[in-house]
């Protein structure tokens, strides 16, 4: 068995690592959750899920012969009651694997590490630490340092252990865990580019992290050739100190290897589904740092068929989270992705029962829960519009040579007359962490110009300057609005128009709530896909603008949860319950 873990990149490490090693002619099992369309998607062998009749009888003997020994009323630690529903499907999953005659296991871990149902392995063939991130921070602690410990949890004696590069601070509590285990430990550096050049291939999942999560697969699968060969690795040293720790690099692949890693397939994660005037965009994005990932994948492919496609481009973003998410931080990073409406709905693929799967219905969350969550969702976005708007608009504001320093008198003068403690602290920076670095070298130029366009130069009040190099001026959306009250009569003209653009872009992309999957599909596709159907008596509760009307492309984007594009992908394939193929 091979056990992997982290935060960001071990399923696309377990799906790497398994289609590496069937290509090289090993019957494989392989475990990771959650599952997208069908549960039986979380056990698979040879890289594909059991079909449903063999998956129902090996359930149904499991299930049963536990329901057996089962002493009802018993505390769940102590063994003796039925397991919870992931630990029941690790139990299956092992007895898919010895009944099904597999020649190696990769086995996903769930949460951490350390408690993990999947933590029972005693000698594994190696143990992987992917990135490191915060996450599940009520179970695993909410410190790098705390997360580490529980990952690192999964390293047993003697067995060989490898991570990607992390934090000092991270590498550390995995090197005195290492140490305790007396196990060997290796920092995997990332596939290169120029190896992938010089054989002549791209990895099949999607990102830059992919190098990382392939050349840890490289290497297990190099140790799982040792193991075969009973070669033993050197175990750390009580004296290693981090930067000590053997770091390896992958620079040599044979053809079997090669193929691994280019036909791989893990849907849901940076996906591209193709169709007729419109292309979805899939990823399953569910923390700060996978949804940079996310950003960055969803900029650049998105970027590049919009340059290819002569006529108008209209871009929707569909997004979810779970309750114990939070939402202002995984949007924060799709603020500059030029989304022309955002759509939120809840995780429930329809609102007639019939075209939701048993497999896709979140019963730990209630109607009311989910409404709420999709509620809170769309005002964590709508704030980051507001916010990145009005930055804009300041932007457009300060070049047109605006008198900044006789909006901030009277903005602070206002204030102090009308708040009952004289408190000001409620003024806006022009500039935040939201700004692009070009706009903010506009702002700093602006700042000490003599010439800027429309009047003399603009001054920075060095009483607002914030921590750090930014420039901050501040300007609230009222006054932007009624700006044009305090400028020289010869520009009222210039000043209404600007006045104009500015009050209208304030609330000029839609942001809409749904109450399903197929419904906001529908909208976004603007009725496109016939895939996408709406039942007869469901109608689409919000009409299509006419600013989204006449596109010759939509791109859609889909992310916030795994489940949630689960989802998604089961209303956009045909194939029954089967993304892999």
């Amino acid at each position: 068995m091979i056990h992997i873990t982290g935060t960001k990149g071990k399923g696309s490490t377990s799906a790497f690592t398994e289609n590496i090693l069937r290509n090289h002619g090993y019957r494989t099992g392989l475990f990771t959750s959650p599952h997208l369309v069908e549960v039986r998607e979380r056990i698979r062998i040879n890289g594909r899920p059991l079909c449903k009749a063999k998956y129902c009888y090996y359930f149904w003997k499991v299930y049963n012969k536990l329901k057996e020994t089962e002493e009802v009323g018993s505390p769940i630690e102590e063994g003796r009651s039925m397991p919870a529903y992931f630990a029941f499907n690790v139990v299956l999953s092992l007895h898919i694997f010895l009944n099904e005659g597999v020649d190696i296991a990769i086995m996903e871990v769930g949460v951490g590490g350390l408690t993990d149902s999947t933590n029972f392995i005693r000698h594994p063939v190696a143990c992987a630490i992917t990135s490191l991130g915060l996450e599940h921070t009520d179970d695993l602690g909410d410190t790098i340092e705390s997360i580490a410990f529980h990952k690192s949890g999964i390293f047993k004696k003697h067995c060989p252990a490898l991570t990607a590069p992390q934090s000092d601070s991270a590498m550390q509590v995995i090197l005195n865990r290492a140490k305790e285990m007396e196990c060997p430990l290796y920092v995997m550096n990332p596939l290169s580019e120029e190896v992938m050049k010089e054989y002549n291939f791209t990895l099949s999942i999607a990102g830059d992290k992919q190098r990382h999560n392939a050349a840890l697969a490289i290497q297990l699968f190099h140790l799982w050739e040792d193991y075969q060969h009973k070669k033993v690795h050197p175990r750390v040293s009580n004296d290693l100190n981090v930067g000590e720790i053997p770091r390896l690099t992958c620079t040599k692949l044979d053809s079997a290897t090669v193929v691994g890693l280019s036909t791989c397939k893990w849907p849901g994660r940076a996906q591209v589904i193709a169709k007729d005037s419109i292309t979805y965009y899939i990823d399953g994005a569910h923390t700060k740092e996978s949804m940079e990932l996310c950003t960055s994948w969803f900029s650049e492919v998105a970027d590049k068929e919009k340059a290819s496609i002569d006529g108008k481009v209209v871009r929707v973003l569909i997004f979810f989270t779970a309750p114990e998410r939070d939402p202002e931080a995984l949007v924060y990073p799709l603020r500059d992705c030029e989304f022309d409406a955002a759509v939120f709905c809840p995780f429930v693929v329809s609102t007639i029962e019939s075209q939701c799967r048993p497999d896709l219905q979140l019963k730990k969350l209630d109607p009311k829960v989910q409404s709420e969550t999709v509620e809170r969702n769309k005002l964590a976005w709508d704030k980051l519009m507001a916010n990145t708007q009005r930055e804009k608009n300041n932007l457009k504001l300060l070049k047109a040579g605006w008198p900044v320093e006789d909006l901030l008198k009277s903005n602070v003068q206002d204030k102090r007359l009308n708040s009952s403690d004289g408190d000001s602290s409620e003024k806006s920076s022009v500039i935040s962490a939201s700004t692009t670095e070009s706009d903010r070298s506009d702002l700093m130029s602006i700042g000490s110009s003599e010439d800027a366009e429309g009047g003399e130069g603009i001054a920075p009040n060095r009483d607002l300057l914030p921590m750090g190099d930014m420039l901050s001026y501040v300007i609230e959306p009222s006054l932007i609005l009624n700006a044009n009250l305090l400028c020289h009569s010869d520009k009222q003209d210039k000043n209404e128009k600007l006045n104009s653009e500015l009050t209208s872009s304030l609330n000029s992309n839609p942001s809409l709530i749904f109450p399903c999957i197929i419904e906001a599909l529908r909208w976004a596709g603007q009725g496109r896909d016939s895939t996408v159907q709406v039942l007869d008596g469901c109608a689409v509760p919000h009409p299509v603008p006419a600013s989204l009307q006449g596109a010759t492309h939509i791109q859609i984007l889909a992310t916030g949860s795994l489940n949630f594009v689960g989802g998604v992908l089961d209303v956009l394939t045909s194939i029954d319950g089967d993304v892999y193929l």
